[in-house]
Order: structure tokens, then sequence, then C-alpha cells
């Protein structure tokens, strides 16, 4: 149990609460976000401010507030990177080659392309069973929902310090 607490402080928790106290600091430090707001009032604004144009906002902010921000937000998108990571490196470490790739045309490589996007997508959506044994669930998600709001805290600490 201590072993597996370990690995999940250091492969959910720590990047966890370093993505929230980094995405959260800019909101806050750009007045978007009240550092004094109750997490139910934050949840809200984080739903607004995902409606808004990818344009006004940079392409991981905006990919992040797309999974939902908060929470589960920032935990299911540190999932997706880490799935996509993952999904580069074995791709190209067993490169098949270009004629294999497109053996099936370019249209079918599209197609996978596109599918095992919405794979990565569900799986990161579901995050919590990605993550430890089955068995360890719970100490996953706890862990990762420390980090968030340790994430959170210094970033609501900043916060005051910039203004």
């Amino acid at each position: 149990m201590e072993k597996e607490a370990i690995i999940a402080i250091l492969q959910l928790g720590l990047p966890v609460a370093l993505m929230s106290w980094i995405l959260l600091s800019r909101l806050y430090l750009s007045g978007e976000l009240d550092p004094d707001q109750d997490s139910d009032e934050m949840d809200d604004m984080l739903e607004d401010l995902g409606e808004e144009s990818e344009k006004k906002r940079g392409y991981i902010e905006s990919k992040w507030l797309q999974f939902g921000g908060g929470f589960y937000g920032t935990t299911a998108f540190y999932t997706f990177i880490v799935i996509e990571f993952i999904d580069i490196k074995n791709f190209l470490s067993d490169f098949p080659g270009w004629q294999e790739l497109t053996a099936n045309g370019l249209i079918s490589l599209a197609v996978d392309l596109f599918v095992n996007q919405i794979t990565n997508f569900v799986s990161a959506m579901i995050w919590f069973t990605y993550w430890g044994d089955e068995g360890r669930t719970i100490l996953w998600v706890l862990i990762a929902y420390l980090g968030y709001l340790a994430g959170m805290q210094m970033a609501k600490r900043a916060a005051p310090l910039a203004s």
C-alpha cells in the first residue's frame, strides 16, 4: 500500500498539483477567477470560460477547459496528455513505415487517427479507471484530489501577491 501511494503521488498527485497551480494561477492573476470564490462558483465560472473561443485562450488552456476545468477536468486533461505521449512514443519506437501506414489508403489512416483520438478522449474522461489497480482506485482518486487542492491553494496564495 505504501509503495502504491508513493507511485500515485509521483505519477498523478504531483503532476495534477503542478498543472492546477499553473492553469489556475493564470486565471487568478488575470482576474478571470476570484480567489475568494467557493468551489461551486469557481466550477460555474470555469464552465463559462470553457465556452469562450480558443482564440482568446491558448491551446493548452482551451483543451483543459474543454475537459471541464476544476478537479475532474484537470485530472482528465493530464491523463489525456499521458495517453497521447505514450501513443506517440510507441508509434515512433515501432514506426511501421509510410507504406504500411497508407496501405489501406489515406482515408483509412485518417479514420484510424480519428478513432484513436476518440478512444483516448474517452479513456481520459474515465481517468479513474486508467490509474492504479482496480482495488486501489480510491487511493489514486484521493491523491489526485489532494494534488488538485494543493495546486489550487498555491495559485490562490500567489494571486494576491500580483495585485
